[in-house]
């Protein structure tokens, strides 16, 4: 499955998006063909937040020291699924996804991105063409997340001198979360307005 993988990034055309779905990132080669790719492409990752996965990032750093830390949060840009309150009062919801979706191809199944369902696991992993449904749901829910960034989560992604790709990516997320803060406090303002007429009682003739 990964050879079909390095393939289909291989693929994707030059300054697209790769839209990256993950509910494990864990196996050093698979990271390391994110890196490569986002070197000519918008690589998107939504990861489901573990520990697991942040193992798996602080050990691809700590093999590549400084320099890789900051081409990995050059190369890719990674935001944290939010899988706490609502609609799960449990608090145990599980960013389960597993697909990559290319402006051409996307893939499906069971093959996470860890060295076991590389190496060990009986994984299925499919390849259908992309479907604008696909890229639709997959970017509503990154502009979501917009303030998830895994930087602002995990230790071993901070304190890293930004790039100019990099830095262009936080301006452009700021400027969303932005929007977002203004929408809520629209919306918010609205709620009470609408409360407050409901409740206003009319005067005595």
């Amino acid at each position: 499955p990964l050879r079909a993988i390095a393939f289909l990034l291989n693929e994707a055309p030059d300054n697209s998006v790769i839209r990256v779905s993950a509910y494990r990132l864990t196996d050093l080669a698979a990271i390391d063909l994110l890196v490569h790719a986002g070197a000519r492409t918008e690589v998107r990752v939504i990861l489901h937040p573990c520990k697991a996965n942040q193992d798996g990032l602080s050990e691809f750093v700590s093999s590549f020291g400084k320099v890789g830390r900051a081409v990995l949060l050059e190369h890719v840009e990674i935001r944290l699924a939010n899988i706490t309150g609502a609609p799960c009062e449990s608090n145990k919801l599980s960013m389960h996804m597993k697909s990559i979706v290319t402006d051409t191809h996307a893939t499906f199944g069971s093959y996470n991105l860890s060295a076991f369902a590389r190496v060990a696991n009986w994984e299925e992993l499919c390849v259908v063409e992309t479907t604008n449904t696909q890229t639709a749901r997959f970017d509503a829910l990154w502009e979501k997340l917009a303030q998830r960034a895994a930087e602002n989560f995990y230790a071993c992604l901070q304190n890293v001198t930004p790039g100019p790709r990099r830095r262009a990516r936080i301006e452009q997320r700021n400027a969303v979360v932005r929007r977002q803060d203004q929408e809520q406090r629209d919306r918010a303002a609205a709620a009470a307005a609408t409360a407050a007429k409901q409740t206003k009682k009319p005067r005595a003739k």
